[in-house]
């Protein structure tokens, strides 16, 4: 009943705006916020990599400049590999061993693909690979470098709401699989749950984080074996709201596990683990901060900077993108509106990725703007707050947005705004 309701009242738009084609396609739930947008910086050169999901289903790779400035434009699908699914995630990272680059996604048939840069740019069925169950439709992606042993891992969901976990060891070479939800008795994972994982560089400890069906948030952690926890009720946090996003990392220095979520009062929530006393932590970032309400539908991105700094960014409900950051380990956070400080357009709630350049500071966040561009933004210690568009800047094509949600709907080329009628 609601899709058909949408759909009638997509169809009047349609012929108001005078449109004979269009698309509205309905989704009972939101489409998670970690659709379509991920990179990371190459640390050896001081490169940005950006990757995204093109309306044609293409990955694009996007790459600055040694400057950080110039941006050039790659389309991956196009030199290799299958199309994405429509809505696809996708993760990103680079080997820190061989400076090997990598971006996973879901292909049409809800196999996870990877492009993995050796020389070149080239495929591979990681699904096919590892012998891997496929993963559900609308399904999150995360990965990280192991560094130590330079394994590659990639966690997903699949049809029966388990967490997946895909592996690359050298000795033998190839993926392998393991199903963290059967293997632990964990919870299962909300249809449509975010995803977000790193590895604890002090003891080399996984973490992979989701949302249960009861809206906690949960973890398995690999501690010579795995083991599942159930972290909002360890704390007593309040419950997430139905679609939201993750996001998190490692407190180096301290070696604390740091997650960020958003409540249903639109709040942004710190989780936190400390050694001294060992245990989690909660803290109301929006509540203490007086911050912008994150958007429905907005994704979250986060780094800890190299001054200890850790970083937080989300569009709020006036369509700004905006951060909380904190003084080193995270006790007082004060918040930015990073789009009125560079007169930057108006945000999506939707993807956004962030990350430092180690080698001299620079703050970078990519995010899509209501033109489908993805816009970049990058802080300097001389200058601030900064604003490029790369989507004109390359000529590349629009961001893919194949959903509804509650406050955009998708209109042929056009994005409407659900308060307009």
């Amino acid at each position: 009943m609601i899709a058909t309701r949408l759909l009638r009242r997509c169809e009047v738009r349609a012929k108001t705006l005078g449109l004979f084609a269009f698309v509205c396609l309905i989704s009972a739930r939101p489409a998670h916020s970690q659709t379509a947008l991920t990179g990371f910086d190459d640390a050896p050169d001081g490169q940005q990599h950006v990757f995204y999901i093109g309306a044609n289903q293409h990955v694009y790779h996007t790459y600055s400049g040694n400057d950080g400035a110039s941006w050039t434009l790659e389309d991956l699908t196009g030199l290799t590999g299958p199309l994405a699914s429509p809505g696809s995630a996708l993760a990103s990272f680079e080997s820190a061993v061989d400076h090997q680059q990598h971006v996973f996604y879901l292909g049409s048939n809800q196999h996870v693909y990877q492009f993995y840069f050796g020389g070149g740019w080239l495929s591979e069925d990681v699904t096919a690979s590892a012998g891997a169950p496929l993963a559900a439709i609308g399904s999150a992606l995360t990965g990280f470098e192991d560094v130590p042993d330079d394994q590659q891992h990639v966690f997903y969901l699949g049809a029966n709401q388990h967490i997946y976990h895909m592996y690359f060891a050298w000795n033998p070479p190839g993926w392998s699989l393991e199903d963290l939800t059967g293997f632990t008795g964990g919870a299962l994972a909300s249809p449509g749950s975010a995803l977000v994982s790193f590895e604890a560089a002090a003891d080399n400890q996984q973490h992979v984080f989701y949302f249960g069906s009861d809206q906690h948030v949960y973890q398995f952690y690999h501690a010579g074996s795995w083991y599942p926890q159930d972290i909002t009720a360890s704390v007593t946090a309040p419950l997430a709201a139905v679609g939201s996003a993750l996001t998190g990392f490692e407190d180096v220095p301290d070696d604390q596990q740091d997650v960020f979520y958003i409540g249903p009062n639109q709040h942004i929530y710190r989780l936190y683990f400390t050694w001294n006393p060992a245990g989690w932590n909660l803290q109301d970032l929006t509540g203490s901060t007086s911050a912008a309400l994150a958007a429905t539908g907005t994704a979250l991105a986060s780094f800890q900077g190299s001054n200890q700094q850790q970083h937080v960014f989300y569009v709020g409900i006036d369509r700004h993108l905006h951060q909380l950051y904190s003084s080193p380990g995270g006790a007082e956070w004060t918040v930015d509106d990073i789009t009125a400080d560079c007169s930057g357009p108006a945000a999506l709630a939707g993807p956004i990725v962030s990350f430092e350049d180690p080698s001299n500071g620079d703050q970078h966040v990519l995010y899509v703007d209501t033109n489908l561009n993805v816009e970049h933004v990058v802080w300097t210690s001389t200058a601030g707050w900064l604003k490029d568009d790369i989507t004109t800047e390359v000529t590349g094509p629009l961001v893919a947005l194949p959903f509804v949600t509650k406050e955009y709907i998708y209109l042929g080329s056009r994005i409407i705004a659900t308060g307009d009628h």
